[in-house]
Parts: structure tokens; sequence; C-alpha cells
């Protein structure tokens, strides 16, 4: 049995062979002469008069009575408490801002209701559900890139696709992914997470396997569709299967294991370590690999602000990527593993745990390449600071801009290879209409000291400098950084007033971000200055291809055009 309006399940459960019964809400409280091995209750419920949770209980009651002895009841809910309504998103059943955080208080009885992680349980509990399994969807149970629970929760840094506002413009009044690493490392990501995923018996039942953790890789075309889940035994053993999402995928889930032979052969960097993979009944299984990624090692000395232990990381990591594809190019096998990102590099003592090699190529690949898309990534997804620019990781690896700006061409071509016609999530907002609005409820005390700099020196101002280090798209969200300086009379310096304007002239919202510049002092007369926050950080969503920032100060002004080409 499953609440109507899930017409897609629906029809993917009848081309199994299920027997599939559609009823409301309501109906479902007035059925009794029929038992089912499942019910799924796919959205918040309708509260009426009654608590929510006392409705939650009724309707969980009368769901008990309908499952056969051994069925399962699955709940799929929003969390009210979900970060998402936080940081700007609308509630999914009323419409309005922080309305389920408020508790609710102009809802009427037809309007849904979502409850908090603890007022779920404690509904089901009372209802009699002996075994209660809680899962967590991510970003929400309506578009799920990966499901965690109590055994394998997420990591921080893992929680980086936030802009999922399908349903109605949002704003973000705060970076969702910082916030979520600091309630992952508070251990209370449970209480914030945006969805629930409950599969309910009314006795405990014996598992021998149970999946752990699901990830969800379909925003690709057909071919490179894949689904890879951890599992756990009853002994706590774990392992790792990569499933085909299609038919036309599982040549790509078979060459896993070619691959690992291939990179396996000659490898002259003993500290690197493939984890072994075979196929199994269609899948991929490789034993599950302990250790701390790469990329949580750099978040965590950055949250620290470790800086030198970072940069000596980086240059360390560097350092073992060019040994190591320098001497696979002096053997015999062409095979490359491009895709040799941070997260992708589990470390344990001294030895690197390679534990996806998903994109392998029986061609010889330039060195640098690969460690440049290595760190393109770590430029999007570590801390934002000078060290994690990407111009700094690019002189890190002495790669120049030339060579620089060929790669992200490459990459440019590479995502579209993977893709094909595919359209991602994370575009489907902008294709939608909807709009993500950073809030700026007032201006910053950084921009009204700026501001208030630039008036008082505004007749002094002799020149204006500025350069850019990088830009990127990731995910829709345009990323430039810089520095931007306007010179004054007795030789001091000051920040400049930026603005992003779209092809037709007009401005855009954006998000800018201010930081200091070591580096750019060093290049400056030796003295202080009483504001050097020369570097920035600007963000904005891309809608169009062309945008020019423009920097001003005083009589000066000067305008440079960018891509909004993803890459």
């Amino acid at each position: 049995m499953i609440n109507e309006g899930k017409t897609c399940l629906v029809g993917m459960l009848e081309k199994q062979g299920c027997k599939v019964t559609r009823v409301t809400d309501r109906d479902a409280i007035r059925i009794a002469d029929q038992q089912y091995d499942v019910i799924v209750q796919i959205g918040e419920l309708p509260c009426g008069e009654d608590k929510a949770e006392v409705t939650y209980k009724k309707y969980f009651l009368k769901y008990k009575e309908l499952l056969s002895s051994d069925g399962m009841l699955i709940v799929a809910v929003q969390n009210r408490l979900g970060l998402k309504y936080f940081a700007g998103c609308k509630d999914d059943n009323t419409g309005e801002y922080f309305s389920s955080l408020e508790g609710y208080p102009k809802i009427t009885q037809e309007q849904r209701q979502a409850l908090s992680k603890k007022k779920y349980e404690w509904a089901l509990s009372q209802a009699g559900f002996q075994s209660i399994c809680c899962y967590y969807p991510y970003p929400d149970y309506q578009f799920p890139m990966s499901i965690y629970s109590d055994k394998c929760l997420p990591k921080t840094g893992e929680l980086n696709a936030n802009i999922r506002n399908f349903n109605a413009d949002r704003y973000v009044i705060f970076d969702e992914t910082r916030v979520f690493n600091s309630i992952i490392q508070e251990e209370i990501f449970p209480e914030f997470s945006n969805s629930y995923l409950y599969l309910c018996r009314q006795n405990e039942k014996s598992i021998q396997e149970e999946v752990i953790y699901s990830k969800f890789s379909n925003e690709r075309q057909n071919k490179f569709q894949i689904r890879t889940d951890i599992v756990q035994k009853e002994n706590d053993v774990k392992y790792v299967v990569k499933y085909p999402l299609s038919r036309q995928a599982k040549k790509h889930i078979a060459n896993m294991e070619v691959s690992y032979q291939l990179l396996s052969e000659e490898n002259g960097e003993k500290m690197i370590h493939f984890c072994p993979v075979h196929i199994e009944k269609e899948g991929a299984v490789s034993p599950f690999a302990n250790g701390v990624s790469l990329q949580v090692k750099l978040q965590n000395l950055l949250d620290e602000k470790k800086y030198e232990e970072a940069e000596q990381e980086l240059r360390k990591a560097i350092e073992i990527l060019k040994n190591y594809l320098e001497k696979r190019k002096k053997g015999t096998s062409s095979a490359t593993d491009l895709d040799m990102v941070f997260s992708n590099i589990l470390v344990e003592e001294e030895q690197w745990n390679i534990i996806d090699y998903e994109w392998t190529f029986l061609q010889e690949i330039p060195s640098e390449f690969v460690i440049y898309r290595a760190l393109l990534r770590a430029s999007i997804e570590l801390p934002s600071c000078e060290l994690t620019s990407l111009t700094t990781l690019l002189d890190l690896a002495q790669i120049t801009t030339q060579n620089a700006e060929k790669y992200f061409a490459w990459e440019q071509e590479f995502q579209n290879y993977i893709t094909g016609k595919q359209i991602p999530a994370r575009d489907m907002v902008e294709l939608l209409g909807n709009q993500v609005i950073p809030f700026k409820a007032n201006k910053t005390q950084v921009e009204k000291k700026v501001e208030e700099l630039l008036q008082k020196k505004k007749a002094d101002i002799e020149d204006l400098c500025f350069h850019i280090d990088s830009q990127t798209n990731c995910q829709g969200r345009m990323v430039c950084s810089g520095w931007a300086y306007a010179a004054v009379k007795d030789t001091h310096f000051i920040p400049v007033y930026i603005d992003i304007v779209d092809s037709s002239g007009q401005l855009v919202e954006g998000t800018l971000e201010r930081k200091l510049r070591s580096d750019v002092k060093a290049m400056l007369p030796a003295r202080e200055d009483e504001y050097e926050i020369w570097g920035f950080d600007i963000s904005w969503t891309a809608k169009e291809d062309q945008y020019a920032l423009r920097f001003y100060a005083g009589k000066f002004q000067k305008t440079i055009e960018l891509t909004g080409a993803e890459g």
C-alpha cells in the first residue's frame, strides 16, 4: 500500500510484479480488510486538531494493523528542524520561510506538518514498532544523492551540494557546508538532517547484511550511472559494492576489475595501494578501506588554522602524485587513473589507499593534468583561504597559467563526456526559473569600513589595480578570486568597490568576501595601511555565459569580462 500521487514509484513496483494499492491519507485510516507486506508513507501528514505527533501515532497504529506479521513500514519525511530551513529554504508544506522552525503558527487543519526526529520516533514506538531503523537522505528524500545511517554518518566536507530548491526561490543566509561541518563535528547531525527515511517492523529481525550507506551517481549519461553501497555484516565486517543503474552501465562496472589489474601492475610507488575489486553478480565488490581521506585531513588542518601544516601536507601530496605518475610513464602499462582527487585517497599512517579509480583510461594522460584536477577540486571543496585559492595551489605544483588554461578546457570536455545530454540536478534550479538569493539584510561592518575609507580618500586616489587569480563554475555557482586595490597619495593602498555585471549591463546580486593577501602586501612598499583586505572571493548564480567584474574607486573604473560556462 502506498499513498497516492507517487506515480513513478507505483509504476516501478508494478513492473516488478508487485500488487500495489494506492490510497489517500484518509483512506489509509479507513481500510481494515486487507494485509500488506509493505506500506509506504511518502511525505508529511495533515494533522487536523490534534497535536502533530498524535496524528502521526494514529496513522502508524493503523499501518501496523494492516501489516503482515513480517511486514515493513517505510516512511520518507522532511525534518521540521532540517538545516535547509534555517539556511533560507521555504517550508515544503506551507511555502513560507521558517514556518516549521516556528512550530507552524499559521497552519490550517488541511496543511501537512513535519515533525522532528524525536517526535517521529516517539510516534513510531508508541504505535508498537519494535524495530525502527533511521536513515538520512541527502540533500533530502525527494532527490537524494546519498543516504547515510547511524552506522555510517557523513564526514566533514561531504555535504556540499545544498542548492536544490526545485520548488521555489530560496535565500542563502549562511554557508550550509560549513555549518554542516560544525554540526558533524559536534555529533548532532541526525537532529538537523533535512529528511528521514524510516524502515520499521513490528518485531526485531536478525539481519545478516545491512546497507549502511548508499550513493547515487545518476547525473551522468546512462552508460556511466551507478550506485555505491557500503554493506555491514553481522560480525561488523564491511565491504563496498558498486552496481549499474542501467543495462548500459554494466560494461562500466565490469571495467573496474580490469582497471584494478592494470593499475596494480608496475606500481612503482610503494606507499600507494589500490583497493582490490572483483565482479560478483554484476556488482564490483571491494573490501572496506580504513583511514581518513586526504580531503578530510586537510579540511581539519584548515579548520584549526594550522596553515603551515596544511601547506606541508599539500606539498607532500603533490610530490607523491608526481613521483607515482612519472614512474608509471616509464612502465609498460598505459593505464592512467584520472580521478586521483583528495577525497578518493584514504591516508593510513604512511599508506595511501586509492578507493575509487572509476575513471581509468587505457592511454597516456599528462601527469600534470591529473594533478591539476586534484588541485581544482581542492580549491572548490576545501575551506576558502589564501592557501586554497587555485592560483596558490597551482604555484605549489609549478603549473603555469598557460597550461592551467589548457587543462581547464580539457576538464570541461571530460565533464561533458561523463554527463552527455543528461541534465545534472544542480542545473535544474536555474532551468525551473528558481532564484538563489544571497541574504544581505544590512551591509557588513567590513563593507561599511571600506565605503567609509573610499569616501574619505576619494579625492586622493591616483590609480586602481586588480588581478584575477581564478574563476570556476561549480554547480551553477560562479566563484571568482583575486585582489584589487586603489593607490592613494603618500603611498597608501585601500580596497575598492566591486560589482558583478551581466551582459546587458545590469547589476547581479552576489556574495563578496574580502580577505588579507600577504603576497600582495609583499610586492607593495613596506608600510602599514589601515585596511589591508585587498583580496576577494566573489560568487553569484551563473544564469548566462558572459559576465563582467567592475572595479571602481574615486574617478577610476576598470572592467574585466568573465565567462559563466561551467567547468
